[in-house]
């Protein structure tokens, strides 16, 4: 027997079609002397391919027809409740978190794993990164360090990263989408921290010149773009310097256009008579030489069509064609960037990532990275995909990237430009301190005057005298 199943699950039939049940019935049986008989029967199914049900056990000895309905008045039926064998009660019901991702900390170039597991998900499981989707696919295309792994089955879809970088430092959450049976759910927010070691530690000297005995002077060791910041400990001759003083500063990080082009084409057919159209030559073999001339405004949609010229006339038995396939040139459809928000601010010294990709046009766009209107040599080769082209910028920040414009120019055959542009706001220390005394030479009991110049920094540089361990 076969029974419609839409009646029984809230569930779309894609989703359990070959999935096994058991179900529980209630029979009640009116006799002739109005006594009620009642009996429970389980009666297992599977979901078939025409999407019905399809029960091992056939009811038609029961007194059932096909469609469900029984022949006998005075026997009724009803459905007590429904199991699923096969998924422990995955496919209806309202989606649920097992697992949900928690704060994790790992170390640059290691691989993290945010756990995330749902139970009976029936909708798009997908992660996002700072509000974006990363997609539905389990080896999310576009992000080659990215990936969910686990077992599906059990509605495991952990996100593993590979290669970990500073750009995966931020905010995660897992997310299922709606579906038949169930509305979205979100998970709680999931930190993943990125510890980067420091660079190259190096020291600076308060002068270049030659010390002097009995005066004092200030060496200061920097270990610059830790995450978290770096501990330092100074030895002099081997041995460990204890009363240092440490701080930390900040350290160096679009509507389809149609075109429409003039363009003249012009198809001759030599000899004939008569002349197969209106336009009349004499050309020098005594025939006459018949010219067409047609002006067609042709849009990007005309791109690969073909232009056919066909000439004939009463004396011909069959027509002279000409084709020719239209090449059309058209500027790319839009140009866009991958890069951070204009209100971030980045720091002086930090890798930062510029992405430009190019979507559309007719050849493919060429991509051009500018920094402040000047060509930028360093950027990558431009690379190809289904979805347009890319070319990457990558970028050790410095302190003339502050409010400096990064722009890239899409172009092709076509010669109109599209562009997309960043502007940069950078943080970074003073470029340089100098002390300047007003009076050359001092006598005991004389005031002296001494200035403290610092160079360019963002934001302003605070300054601080200290005299031996005095702070003025």
């Amino acid at each position: 027997m076969a029974v419609n199943p839409r009646e029984l699950f809230p569930c779309s039939i894609e989703t359990l079609r070959g999935l096994r049940f058991e179900v529980f019935l209630r029979f009640s049986l009116k006799t002739y002397s109005k006594r009620v008989l009642q009996w429970t029967v389980k009666i297992c199914f599977v979901i078939g391919r025409d999407g019905f049900l399809v029960f091992v056990h056939p009811l038609e000895c029961l007194g059932f027809s096909s469609d469900g309905v029984t022949r006998k008045r005075n026997l009724r039926c009803a459905f007590l409740r429904i199991t699923d064998l096969t998924n422990q009660g995955r496919v209806c019901g309202q989606q649920a978190f097992k697992t949900e991702p928690r704060n994790v900390t790992v170390r640059a170039g290691a691989t993290s794993l945010l756990k995330c597991e749902v139970l009976r998900a029936s909708g798009a499981v997908q992660w996002v990164k700072d509000g974006l989707l990363l997609g539905p696919q389990r080896s999310l295309p576009g992000y080659p360090r990215y990936s969910m792994t686990g077992d599906q089955q059990k509605g495991q879809y952990h996100l593993q990263i590979f290669n970990v970088s500073l750009e995966d430092d931020g905010p995660y959450e897992c997310q299922v989408g709606r579906s038949v049976s169930s509305r979205a759910i979100v998970s709680r927010t999931a930190w993943l921290n990125v510890q980067i070691p420091p660079s190259q530690p190096y020291i600076q000297l308060e002068s270049d010149e030659p010390w002097v005995e009995g005066d004092e002077y200030t060496v200061t060791c920097i270990a610059p773009d830790a995450k978290p910041p770096a501990e330092i400990t100074m030895f002099r001759d081997g041995e460990e310097l204890t009363e240092t003083d440490s701080f930390t500063m900040s350290g160096s990080q679009d509507k389809l256009l149609n075109t429409h082009a003039e363009v003249k084409v012009v198809c001759m057919s030599y000899g004939g008579n008569p002349l197969a159209t209106l336009h009349w030559t004499k050309g020098d073999n005594g025939g006459m030489m018949t010219t067409s001339n047609l002006t067609h405004k042709v849009s990007r949609e005309d791109h690969g069509l073909s232009l056919t010229c066909e000439a004939f006339n009463k004396g011909t038995r069959f027509s002279s064609v000409r084709t020719e396939e239209l090449i059309v040139y058209y500027p790319p459809q839009k140009v866009w960037l991958d890069a951070p928000p204009p209100n971030v601010f980045l720091h002086s010294g930090t890798t930062l990532r510029l992405v430009c990709f190019s979507s559309g046009g007719n050849p493919t766009g060429q991509l051009v990275w500018l920094k402040n209107n000047k060509v930028v040599q360093t950027a990558s080769k431009q690379v190809s995909s289904e979805r347009g082209v890319s070319r990457e910028l990558l970028l050790t920040l410095q302190p003339s990237d502050n409010l400096a414009t990064y722009r890239c120019d899409s172009s092709n055959k076509a010669k109109k430009v599209l562009s997309a542009q960043t502007k940069l706001r950078v943080l970074f220390p003073a470029v340089s301190v100098k002390i300047v005394a007003k009076q050359q030479e001092l006598r005991r009991g004389q005031t002296l005057d001494l200035d403290c110049l610092a160079g360019s920094s963002n934001p302003p540089a605070n300054i601080s005298w200290n005299l031996g361990p005095v702070m003025y």
